[in-house]
């Protein structure tokens, strides 16, 4: 379970996050949405242990997510940026080995081939990854955190940061069937930020509503992602969206 309480965030005296806290069950997916600015990558760093809050706690079963990130910590915590390096002069299977690196000397071949094989890459490991589509370039980080957590001995937790932003809609609906299914672990628990709110209902479990870096709302997709609190949240008309809900 996610459990965050009381978060706070400022940068130069101005707050981004105020009073955050939020609980989520684990082995559910949750989506994080709201306007840009209202603090979504910012939470999900903080959550990484890559930025520390002015003040709050968050824990992730037994974990404390606020230190930051170590080898141990990388067997149970996948994080992936919004943006990614463009100009990587790497293979596509030597990036997916780079996140092997918690595991040391256990075995690393078959770590690295199977997330190939389960993301769909095998015809494209040896390709240099500045020559691959957006959607191909992020099932390769996903394939990337899913060797990393590859052999978590307890459920673990993927923090991901709007995958779907520029990507066509083939691409989106390929990158977000993986996360759909159970090629990370059977009980993953995903907090992942969404560029387009269609993804919500076909693909989460709960919802997380952030607006001027508070949260609005949190509960089930079906209790909390309805037109008024969309209408509330983005401050647009949902008449032309109804198929969203």
């Amino acid at each position: 379970m996610i459990e965050c309480h009381d978060m706070s965030f400022e940068v130069n005296r101005r707050l981004i996050l105020n009073d955050i806290s939020f609980r989520i069950k684990s082995g559910r997916r949750c989506a994080l949405i709201g306007q840009n600015g209202s603090g979504k990558s910012t939470l999900l760093k903080i959550l990484s242990g890559l930025l520390k809050p002015k003040q709050g706690k968050a824990t992730f079963n037994a974990h404390e997510l606020l230190k930051s990130p170590t080898r141990k910590s990388a067997l149970w915590r996948g994080y992936l940026p919004q943006l990614s390096p463009q100009h990587i002069n790497l293979r596509v299977k030597d990036i997916i080995e780079l996140g092997l690196w918690p595991h040391q000397n256990k075995a690393r071949h078959h770590m690295s081939s199977q997330p190939l094989i389960e993301f769909g890459l095998t015809d494209l490991k040896e390709r240099q990854y500045n020559t691959l589509s957006g959607g191909e370039r992020q099932r390769v980080h996903l394939a990337r955190i899913a060797a990393q957590l590859s052999i978590a001995d307890e459920p673990p937790l993927i923090l991901l940061d709007e995958p779907d932003a520029h990507l066509d809609i083939k691409a989106t609906e390929d990158v977000f069937q993986i996360l759909h299914s159970d090629v990370f672990h059977a009980d993953v628990t995903m907090l992942v930020a969404l560029h387009h709110l269609n993804l919500v209902k076909p693909y989460f479990d709960d919802v997380i509503m952030l607006k001027d870096g508070r949260v609005f709302s949190y509960g089930t997709v079906s209790d909390v992602f309805t037109q008024q609190a969309i209408e509330d949240v983005f401050e647009v008309d949902t008449q032309s969206m109804a198929h969203l809900f």
